[in-house]
């Protein structure tokens, strides 16, 4: 599995599902420290917004970002959307899901849209040492290992959240499959806990921020809640920053 080297130069990224909580604050703390992104989303100006809102310069976006409009189940599109300044990104970060009870959802989702990058990616012009690191975030509680949830979540996780849970599950084989297969050059499995979906994301409800514990697969963190912006800013120091090394392979829990 192939590694590429940023130490000379800062990679580019590709990000898919920017508009929502984990991936638009990637996206913002990319840009504010000088990477060149692009991101894929149907609704450019909810995005825009987004960044705007975020305090981001309408001369930063143009020249650090590229936005195209489209599907990430539409092969055409993210071919498109794999290009950063006519090059093949670097790093590929997909936050893509669904939240249940919305209607005409695609329960198959998260794995149709791996599966379209992948196949991107393929068809693309990388070459054989510059292959893609691909990092996607999915969930705990679908983890082959030793049990990664609190036991008073089973419940939830086993029969309530079942449906985009399987999704998720579709998605990191498709993932590993392509690791295996070297049409990637390695991945990261990020697993939040369930997101908090109230208050200050990232604070306790005493005050004070709330420490991220990070556990593997095999020796998972065991947690009830996390924020979306923690989940980011550990996807943007440790995979985005530092290049995923040390968590290349990995399937990694993140909780508070």
């Amino acid at each position: 599995m192939s590694t590429i080297n940023f130490s000379n130069s800062k990679p580019t990224l590709a990000i898919f599902g920017s508009t929502g909580g984990v991936c638009s604050t990637i996206l913002k703390s990319a840009l504010k420290a000088g990477y060149h992104c692009s991101a894929l989303v149907r609704t450019p100006s909810k995005l825009t917004t987004i960044l705007e809102d975020a305090g981001l310069s309408s001369s930063l976006l143009t020249s650090n970002l590229t936005i195209h409009t489209g599907d990430v189940k539409d092969p055409v599109a993210v071919r498109a959307a794999l290009l950063v300044n006519s090059s093949p990104a670097d790093i590929i970060i997909s936050g893509v899901g669904f939240f249940v009870g919305t209607s005409d959802i695609d329960i198959h989702l998260c794995e149709s849209a791996a599966r379209t990058v992948v196949s991107a990616v393929q068809e693309s012009k990388y070459l054989e040492d510059k292959k893609p690191l691909m990092v996607v975030i999915s969930t705990t509680g679908i983890s082959a290992g030793p049990r990664d949830v609190p036991i008073l979540f089973l419940p939830l996780y086993k029969v309530l959240i079942r449906t985009p849970h399987a999704d998720k599950k579709a998605m990191e084989d498709v993932v590993v499959e392509a690791a295996t297969q070297a049409a990637i050059g390695g991945y990261v499995i990020v697993r939040p806990s369930l997101f908090k979906m109230w208050g200050d994301e990232g604070r306790s409800e005493k005050g004070g921020n709330k420490p991220v514990r990070v556990g593997r697969e095999k020796k998972p963190a065991v947690g009830y809640l996390i924020g979306r912006e923690d989940v980011a800013n550990w996807v943007f120091e440790e995979c985005v920053v530092k290049g995923g090394e040390g968590w290349r392979g990995e399937r990694v829990s993140l909780t508070w």
